[in-house]
């Protein structure tokens, strides 16, 4: 479920993928990333065994957005800077965010399937 307000205060996150395992009996068992959720934890889940998840952690990174991003450059400004792009891997606790302008696409911790569509206006 997304955007669901109550979901949302009965399990409270900062960093979304946030997957919350619910046993058939309703009891929580796990809370996880993305990195969990496999078709060989999902069939485990399922057919009632348990499993050994490692608990998410939902600590959230601090980002400023007027600097480049993993700059540690003090000479360059955002002024100086003309053009700038890093590909990274997914970063536990730093929001997935997006924001455009005509002249720029700025995205943080996305998929690479996401990127494509915001590149090619499918979102």
């Amino acid at each position: 479920m997304v955007e669901d307000s109550n979901l949302t205060k009965l399990f409270k996150h900062a960093v979304i993928p946030h997957y919350v395992w619910i046993d058939a009996t309703g009891m929580v068992k796990a809370i996880t990333g993305s990195e969990e959720l496999t078709e060989q934890n999902i069939q485990t889940f399922i057919s009632g065994h348990s499993l050994l998840l490692p608990v998410k952690s939902d600590s959230r990174l601090s980002l400023n957005y007027d600097r480049p991003f993993l700059s540690d450059n003090q000479l360059l400004g955002k002024d100086e800077l003309l053009y700038h792009s890093v590909l990274t891997r997914f970063i536990q606790g730093l929001r997935t965010l997006s924001k455009q302008t005509k002249s720029w696409i700025r995205c943080t911790n996305h998929s690479i399937i996401l990127l494509y569509k915001i590149a090619f206006g499918e979102i």
